[in-house]
C-alpha cells in the first residue's frame, strides 16, 4: 500500500544526508518560485528509478549503509524501482521553502525526492521536515493526543474491522455458509476478485478473505475456534 506524507523542502542547499540534519555539500543563491516547483513536480511523478541515499538503513554485505558512510567507506548505492502516484504543491512557507504532498510506494526515500528536485532545479535541495498523514487507512485528522488517550481510554478504541476499511465488505448470506467459513472452508461466491472484509449473518466481523475465480478463501481469521 502507498504511503502519504506532507514534506517541507528547502532549496538552495544540499546535504550529505539529504535532509536538514546533514552536513552542507553545496549552497546556491538561486531563488525557486512556486511556478518553477510546480513545473518540476510532474517529472518525479509515477514509476521511476531511485538511488538510495548513502545514509540509509539498507545493507551492503550485512552492514548498514549509514554505518559505512559514517566510516567514510565508499559503497555502490542501490537503485530501486519506486512509484510516486502523487507529488503536488501545497504552499510556500518561506524563501525557498515549500510544502508538498507525497503519495509513494513502500521503499521510497522522500528526502531523496527532495534532493533530486533540488538538483533538477539546478540549486540543490534537502528535506526540512516530514509528517506522515496516513497509516494503515487511518488519517492524521483522526489522531488523538496522548492526553485524550489517557483521559478517555477505551472510549477511543476503534473496532478491529476499521483497520481494513479500505476493502469492501461481504456479509455471508446464510447460516450454512457461515458454518463453512467458521470451519475454515472456502466459500463459492459471486464476487469480483479481490480482498474483502467478511461478516457473519449477524454482522460480526469474521475474516479478511480473498475472492478469486468465484472462490472466497480466508487469509486471516478473527473469530475464536
Amino acid at each position: 500500500k502507498e504511503k502519504e506524507y506532507i514534506g517541507e523542502i528547502t532549496f538552495g542547499i544540499a546535504t550529505d544526508t539529504q535532509d536538514s540534519y546533514g552536513a552542507p555539500e553545496g549552497r546556491s543563491d538561486a531563488v525557486v518560485t512556486g511556478e518553477m516547483l510546480m513545473e518540476a513536480l510532474p517529472k518525479f511523478t509515477g514509476p521511476q528509478k531511485q538511488t538510495a541515499p548513502l545514509y540509509s538503513a539498507l545493507s551492503v554485505d550485512g552492514k548498514k549503509m549509514y554505518k559505512l558512510a559514517r566510516q567514510g567507506v565508499e559503497v555502490e548505492r542501490k537503485v530501486r524501482d519506486i512509484n510516486v502516484p502523487e507529488l503536488s504543491f501545497i504552499s510556500q512557507t518561506g524563501c525557498n521553502r515549500y510544502l508538498v504532498k507525497i503519495v509513494c510506494s513502500k521503499g521510497t526515500y522522500v528526502r531523496t525526492l527532495c534532493h533530486d528536485l533540488g538538483r533538477a532545479l539546478g540549486c540543490g535541495g534537502c528535506m526540512a521536515a516530514l509528517r506522515r498523514t496516513e497509516a494503515s487507512n487511518f488519517r492524521i485528522d483522526e489522531a488523538v493526543t496522548l492526553e485524550d488517550a489517557a483521559r478517555e481510554g477505551e472510549a477511543l478504541l476503534r473496532p478491529l474491522d476499521s483497520l481494513f476499511r479500505a476493502y469492501p465488505a461481504f456479509t455471508i448470506p446464510n447460516a450454512a455458509l457461515e458454518k463453512k467459513c467458521l470451519c475454515g472452508n472456502p466459500l463459492r461466491v459471486s464476487l469480483a476478485d479481490g480482498i474483502y472484509r467478511v461478516y457473519g449473518c449477524d454482522g460480526t466481523f469474521l475474516a479478511l478473505s480473498e475472492a478469486r475465480d468465484g472462490l472466497l478463501t480466508s487469509k486471516r481469521n478473527f473469530f475464536s475456534v
